[in-house]
């Protein structure tokens, strides 16, 4: 029996790592978002998973509940995250 040729191992590893690096890219500039009361409140995430981009449509203020605002941004948030973990 022969033993492993290091040099093809290392060579594959190479190979390998090189499109991970690809693959993480990638998933970097994916973006996933996800809305709360009815569209009032959207978070937008990277796949690397973080927060791009938030927006408040105007009637959330209007509304003037805090906890109303708390909640929905929570919500948005992470429905966010957890598309870009998947």
């Amino acid at each position: 029996m022969n033993p492993p040729d290091m040099n093809m191992i290392l060579k594959q590893a190479q190979e390998m790592q090189s499109k991970m690096g690809k693959l993480q890219a990638e998933l970097a500039n994916m973006r996933f978002s996800a809305s709360a009361g009815g569209g009032m409140v959207t978070a937008v995430a990277s796949g690397n998973p973080k927060i791009v981009d938030f927006r408040i449509e105007d009637g959330v203020f209007a509304v003037g509940e805090r906890a109303l605002f708390q909640h929905l941004t929570a919500q948005s948030v992470h429905v966010a995250l957890a598309t870009a973990k998947r």
